[in-house]
Formats: structure tokens, sequence, C-alpha cells
């Protein structure tokens, strides 16, 4: 690799799609969510999130939850990234944050919902962002 200056390097633009899914915490759990088949890889099991649509990516994981749950949280905050080349370049920021109130109400994308420890989470169906966000979170000093 030269060090040397090159007039003719032109920087390589690579567009990545930037999405999030934040893990819930509540007594010792996390929150998953069971996809249904309208959302795509239904039966398997995942944390609410999705698409940052113009907008800040901490927003963005609210409007999220509002959508998918409408419960309250608190303490939102990044705690992990993943990064893969599949179909689109893809970044998912793992966010944390802590359950406040509200009754559960779960929308089209998923059809059930429990709180489990994650050694009870890694035995589910996962998607593989949630084994991923899963397996960091273990690792995750709260």
């Amino acid at each position: 690799m030269s060090r040397d200056y090159d007039p003719n390097f032109k920087q390589e633009n690579t567009l990545f799609l930037v999405g999030g899914k934040v893990l819930i915490q509540k007594d010792g759990k996390i929150l998953l969510l069971q996809r249904s088949e309208k959302s795509g890889r239904g039966g398997e099991w995942s944390f609410p999130g999705g698409a940052v649509e113009n907008e800040d990516a901490i927003e963005g994981i609210q409007r999220e939850i509002d959508e998918e749950l409408v419960i309250k949280v608190r303490n939102i905050h990044p705690f992990t990234v993943r990064t893969y080349f599949e179909k689109k370049p893809t970044i998912i920021i793992g966010y944390v944050c802590d359950y406040e109130s509200g009754e559960i109400d779960l929308n089209w994308e998923h059809d059930d919902f429990k709180w489990l420890n994650p050694d009870e989470a890694l035995k589910l169906p996962l998607t593989p962002d949630a084994k991923f966000l899963v397996e960091e979170y273990k690792n995750y000093e709260r």
C-alpha cells in the first residue's frame, strides 16, 4: 500500500440501508416478537425495529416502538452495530432501553411476544439480526 499522493484517487461511495433493532429490558428479561407471515420471516423471533426514514436514528427507533408496540420506554441508547453485505449493504444499530409502562399492542408485523432472559431467547428460531443482538447483549455491561 502506497502512502504517496495519487492525483487520480476517487472515493468510491457505497450506499447503506441503515436500520435499528431495540432490546427492551424489564426485570432481567428482554422482549422478543414473533414475526407474522405478512412481514417476512414469518414465525421467527426478533425485536422491534426497522429502517431509518429521513429522521434521527434514535427518533427512528422510538417511532418503530410506537408503531409496533404502543408502550413507553426510557433510556434508549445504542450498544452494538452489525454490518453485512448480503442483498444490500446494511448497517443495523442495536439499541437497548428500559420498559416504562403500557400494555403491549402488537401491530400486523407480529403475531406474539415473550419476555425471556437471553439464554432462553437463544433457544428460539431467531432472525440472524436477533441472534447477533442477543449474543452481543449477553456481553453488554448494564
